[in-house]
């Protein structure tokens, strides 16, 4: 088995376990209480558990499309969103823990975070700022940070008589950078925050070495794996959020040191206890906690690579270990003192990992895939390719008023790069048009303006002898595609593949477009990345990829520069010509009556490059005579219009091809 199906195969069962996290999640769900409960004692008894409910929500928020499943009561609903009324329900709600006093350094911090966590979801900002911002509630928040300003005021988080605990301060570190992200409350509280989690996250790079020390030292009595994990990823956090430089051959060790403790059954030892219920005994950490913390956004994901099979050892556990009772689904910590049903808390945690184990794991066959391709790739979103200086847009005939360049942000970069614009999203597009028109270019700026990579494919990627060979090589390729998320793709004149079944007779033609309409549904269906068609012959296309609700969201017509871009470029290169900037003003003007009186019948057809050489000639007489005639201007159309290619039987092709742009 080949590394790439070996990895495919381990991200499959992950999904095989996310594919019902709301089912987990749902078990423990009191919708007329909008809360969460603890575990099956809860559930009879009727009890909603605060930090159960904040670990609940965590696991929704990782994936968005589960929070509108959640049932409400109809009735005597005083806010329509889930999110809104659990945060009210936290709010109302005293923040303790079983028999810990009331704003406890281990319940207040894990609150805290979830409201701020919940006025950051995409969506709901609006409403959580007016929520936390009722007098009573902005009370509770100040008074809970306070006192977690409290409880830190001699360094790191702890309850005596146990050790600092990295599981502690690294709630109070998120609680406090929380606030000062979103500066909720009044001003002049939020520098103070701001240097304490500086100093927390001070402590965390201490501990991180010191453990990292116990470790060599084979000192087993003080190393602790899920101490060093969250110091690890306070201090990594802290790096990310202040932009301040990671030691990477630090952290690189110190995963390298978490992964090598860990047991063979996937889990790692018990560690030290973080504090004690009177009623349950000592609290620890469970070890899908640890990877939570572990797996973050702010240590790349390709410091994990080496250690997909110990992730995938961990998987196994949760395969291994789910729980399924008459009440509740899950799973159940192993550190847990007594026998039992799953704990949602723990299912929480579980849930949380996986879909993280699986960003490491797409992360890897992205790699494999897009260097098996040669991709491109950008390391920040770049919209400059599309900026006025660089690109000079055209009119789309549809929807009425658009641009080319106002559908390609609205529904291929802003809308895949902000949550809220999620509705906006779309996932394949054909650019047709006639030749120098800069198709491929466009795709490329696509993918620069998401940051993401770029595959570039063409008519010889599928070609072979016979139809055999063609459909397979196809089936190998969009098999490969099929493992990539985040991709821009663009298959360029492809056409020879999809010709118009109804006009031709060959069946093995017909085979090979039939093959390959296949592929480009099950590729569009994943919704996964973004792949673009670019042809100049939209003619040759069959109906299933041209005609409306078909495989392609976008139909956009890559025309030559509008009216007034064409206005625009011959300005824009006045501005730069030293010789003549002093009459720009005179010039511009004659030009665009120029323009204005003869775009509809020749100068709407000049490409870019075409129109580009038009204006240096114009230009360049200028220099050379002192200014230009409107004679002079229709002397050198003359002259150019001649050697345009769209003209003769194009230009009606091209005319006609205007009533198939649409947007589905």
């Amino acid at each position: 088995m080949s590394e790439l199906d070996s990895l495919r195969q381990i991200r499959e069962r992950v999904n095989l376990l996310l594919q019902n996290d709301f089912i987990y999640l749902g078990s423990y769900w009191n919708g007329e209480k909008s809360g969460f409960h603890a575990n099956e004692e809860t559930i009879a008894a009727g009890r909603i558990n605060v930090t159960s409910t904040c670990f609940c929500l965590f696991a929704a928020l990782a994936n968005l499309d589960m929070v509108s499943r959640f049932p409400l009561p109809t009735k005597g609903a005083r806010d329509a969103s889930m999110l809104i009324r659990v945060a009210r329900t936290l709010l109302a709600t005293p923040w303790k823990s079983e028999d810990l006093d009331e704003f406890n350094i281990y319940t207040t911090p894990i609150v805290v975070r979830t409201l701020y966590k919940l006025l950051e979801a995409p969506g709901h900002e609006p409403g959580m700022r007016a929520l936390l911002s009722e007098p009573a509630n902005k009370h509770k928040l100040t008074k809970g940070l306070e006192a977690i300003l409290e409880e830190t005021n001699n360094g790191a988080a702890r309850f005596a008589p146990y050790e600092p605990s990295a599981y502690l301060t690294y709630w109070s570190f998120r609680a406090l950078g929380s606030e000062t992200r979103n500066h909720l409350l009044d001003s002049g509280l939020g520098d103070r925050y701001a240097q304490r989690a500086a100093e927390l996250a001070a402590w965390a790079e201490a501990e991180v070495c010191r453990q990292i020390a116990y470790h060599a030292a084979r000192d087993a009595a003080s190393f602790d794996a899920t101490q060093l994990a969250y110091a690890l990823r306070i201090w990594a956090q802290h790096c990310s959020a202040s932009k301040r430089p990671l030691n990477h051959r630090v952290v690189a060790k110190a995963i390298e040191v978490v992964a090598s403790d860990q047991m063979p059954d996937g889990l790692w030892p018990k560690s030290h206890p973080i504090f004690h219920y009177k009623t349950r005994g000592n609290v620890y950490t469970f070890s899908f906690e640890l990877l939570d913390v572990l797996l973050s956004q702010a240590m790349h994901a390709t410091l994990f690579q080496p250690y997909v099979e110990r992730l995938e050892s961990s998987l196994r556990w949760a395969e291994q270990n789910r729980i399924e009772t008459e009440k509740a689904k899950g799973w159940r910590s192993n550190h847990l003192p007594f026998s039992g049903g799953p704990e949602a808390w723990s299912t929480a945690a579980v849930l949380i990992a996986l879909r993280k184990i699986r960003n490491v794991l797409s992360h890897r066959l992205n790699d494999e895939v897009l260097n098996q391709f040669k991709a491109l790739r950008f390391a920040h979103p770049d919209e400059t390719p599309l900026a006025e200086d660089k690109f000079y847009d055209c009119e789309c005939p549809s929807p009425p008023g658009a641009t080319l360049k106002a559908l390609l942000q609205k529904h291929l970069i802003k809308s895949h790069l902000d949550e809220k614009l999620k509705e906006d999203r779309r996932y394949s597009a054909v650019f047709f048009g006639p030749p120098g028109t800069a198709k491929t270019t466009l795709a490329e700026a696509v993918a620069r303006g998401l940051g993401w990579p770029y595959i570039y494919l063409q008519t010889s990627d599928f070609a072979g002898e016979g139809v055999n060979q063609v459909i397979g090589k196809a089936r190998d390729i969009f098999g490969r595609l099929g493992l990539l998320e985040k991709a821009v793709i663009l298959f360029d004149e492809v056409e020879e593949f999809v010709r118009d079944r109804a006009k031709e007779q060959s069946p093995q033609t017909r085979m090979i477009t039939a093959s390959m309409l296949s592929l480009i549904q099950q590729l569009r269906a994943n919704e996964e990345v973004i792949f673009i068609v670019a042809t100049n012959f939209l003619d040759k296309f069959d109906a299933a990829i041209t005609r409306p609700g078909g495989r392609f969201d976008l139909m956009l017509l890559v025309a030559p520069p509008s009216h007034t871009e064409k206005q625009r470029m011959f300005h824009d290169r006045m501005q730069r010509n030293e010789k003549l900037k002093s009459r720009a003003n005179e010039l511009c003007t004659r030009f665009n009556a120029f323009v204005d009186q003869h775009y509809e019948t020749e100068i709407q057809y000049f490409s870019f490059s075409e129109w580009n050489s038009f204006i240096k000639a114009s230009l360049h007489h200028a220099e050379a005579t002192g200014g230009i005639s409107t004679e002079d201007l229709k002397r050198l159309l003359d002259r150019y219009k001649d050697g345009i290619t769209i003209r003769g039987q194009l230009r009606k092709d091209y005319d006609a091809s205007r009533t198939l742009v649409r947007v589905s």
